[in-house]
């Protein structure tokens, strides 16, 4: 499971999550909406091949990458 927690200062309002794999295709992205403060985002990558990923979160106008790995 790949977690996020993001804590803002001012209402970020939307917050999308994508998940990226090494050739920069979309494996999967959620949009929450209406976000205030604080936002969380929890991913099961038990249906992901062995490999290396990118989180990349965007909100208010700024952008996160963070790299995981999937190992089994």
């Amino acid at each position: 499971v790949v977690n996020a927690s993001l804590g803002f200062y001012a209402p970020a309002g939307n917050v999308t999550y994508t998940i990226l794999n090494t050739s920069a295709q979309v494996v999967s992205k959620v949009v929450h909406t209406s976000v205030s403060l604080t936002d969380s985002y929890s991913y099961n990558t038990s249906a992901l091949p062995v490999g290396n990923y990118f989180l990349v979160v965007n909100a208010s106008g700024k952008q996160m990458f963070k790299k995981f790995s999937v190992i089994k």
